[in-house]
């Protein structure tokens, strides 16, 4: 339990509303040669895109000293919106093994990278989470990168 007052464990999920996903099923389309998750989101989701994720946290973690986040020094709950390839949420859930780490997009990237147990991955809308009053207060450490569009 954080000291906001928030259990966030993976086994006590609320198995209802998250489930397993097949990612063959999930709506995709193609244009000049890159796969989008939907017609409105406007960034790929491909080999290539993610790559460019990965430099642009490589480059971000090199600029603040390896630091992933400047406080609090021992955070329980963490939430990282737009998530992508979820390398800030395996990066930090690596580093934070006490924390539980919540990654959400609007569309799956699987990351070559292990995932710890630690770090949980949803699809969803992030910006319907944030006006969901059941979220409110529950994270010691929110992360927001490179968030456009």
């Amino acid at each position: 339990m954080s000291d906001s007052g928030v259990e966030l464990d993976p086994q006590d999920r609320d198995n209802e509303s998250t489930d397993s996903v097949d990612f063959e099923k999930l709506p995709q389309c193609i244009e000049n040669n890159r796969l989008y998750p939907n017609e409105e989101y406007w960034l790929p989701t491909d080999d290539t895109e993610r790559h460019r994720q990965r430099c642009e946290h490589d480059l971000f973690c090199r600029s603040f000293g390896e630091r992933l986040y400047q406080c609090p020094k021992d955070p329980r709950c963490a939430l990282d919106l737009g998530t992508g390839g979820g390398h800030w949420a395996i990066d930090f859930a690596d580093k934070n093994r006490n924390a539980i780490v919540l990654g959400i997009d609007i569309d799956f990237q699987e990351s070559a990278i292990s995932c710890p147990p630690n770090a949980i991955f949803e699809i969803d809308d992030w910006w319907d989470l944030l006006h969901d009053g059941r979220n409110k207060n529950k994270f010691d450490v929110v992360h927001l990168g490179s968030l456009a569009g």
